[in-house]
């Protein structure tokens, strides 16, 4: 598993560009991504920050069993870019998000419970 957090773009960051970013992805039977598409973002440069990254995700093979399973995965992901006083703020952690993608869960059913880290981007 191989997960890439996306750079806060230091244009959208002295711009004061802050929000949510979200992404819906397939990934293909190989574990690597085959579709990224940002469908929101604080600007262009987060969103292309966050398609960048989300295209350098791979995935393990599932196992079913213990028989390997050539599966497709689709999951809709969301990153908070963030800003405290003009400096970027870290949320989240990208072994967090594949331990939760590893046990499919795309969406937290206890938003509470999303472990905070030092990185630009937390996933839902």
């Amino acid at each position: 598993t191989k997960t890439v957090r996306p750079a806060y773009p230091a244009a959208s960051v002295a711009a004061g560009r802050q929000g949510v970013a979200v992404a819906s992805i397939v990934g293909a039977a190989d574990g690597l991504m085959e579709r990224v598409d940002v469908l929101e973002a604080p600007d262009s440069r987060v969103a292309e920050a966050v398609r960048n990254a989300l295209m350098q995700w791979v995935f393990e093979p599932l196992t079913v069993e213990g028989e390997s399973e050539r599966l497709r995965i689709q999951g809709k992901v969301t990153f908070y870019f963030l800003l405290d006083d003009g400096v970027p703020r870290g949320l989240g952690s990208p072994e967090r998000i594949a331990a939760r993608i590893r046990a499919g869960q795309f969406v937290p059913k206890d938003p509470a419970a999303i472990g905070r880290a030092q990185s630009p981007a937390e996933v839902n």
